[in-house]
């Protein structure tokens, strides 16, 4: 599931709605931040087909996803999977199972204030083995996650976190 980066032409990729009263008002100083940069990316506030959103993620090294009306989001796991590395706000409020939110282990995070966005994603471009280390490890993450085996940790996991199974 290693995906390369030979076709990769932006540094940054996001796309999502900015209307929302709460949650757009983070993705706006985002775009901004983006925009600033000197970062390469793709028109950002555009509407995309599915298509192109897919191929866009596949041409960008990181792509950010922000809250939106919760943490977890399915684009968390498509940048995962599109060979992408994800960067998102810290989710050390948040314990999941599997844990995909282990920063700079398996994703980039950066402060809710948007404090530190451009520098982590900087620091990251210019570290070439993390930025391989932290996106692969997430795509092992996921690709562990759909074997049988992993379906089976991840069943004995809920058993065992609501008292029904001991192992």
């Amino acid at each position: 599931m290693i995906i390369s980066d030979e076709n990769k032409v932006f540094d940054v990729y996001f796309n999502g709605s900015m209307s929302n009263d709460s949650y757009g008002i983070q993705r706006n100083i985002i775009v901004n931040q983006i925009e600033k940069s000197n970062f390469t990316h793709s028109e950002l506030i555009k509407r995309v087909s599915t298509k192109d959103y897919f191929i866009n993620l596949k041409k960008s090294k990181v792509c950010i996803s922000p809250f939106g009306y919760g943490e977890i989001c399915y684009r968390d796991f498509e940048i995962i999977k599109s060979g992408s590395l994800l960067c998102k706000p810290n989710m050390n409020h948040l314990l999941t199972y599997p844990n995909f939110y282990v920063p700079f282990i398996t994703y980039v995070p950066f402060e809710w204030n948007i404090e530190d966005f451009n520098y982590n994603i900087s620091k990251i471009l210019k570290n070439e083995s993390d930025y391989y280390r932290i996106k692969n490890n997430a795509q092992k993450l996921l690709k562990e996650f759909y074997t049988d085996e992993g379906k089976v940790k991840f069943v004995n996991h809920v058993l065992k976190s609501i008292d029904i199974y001991e192992e």
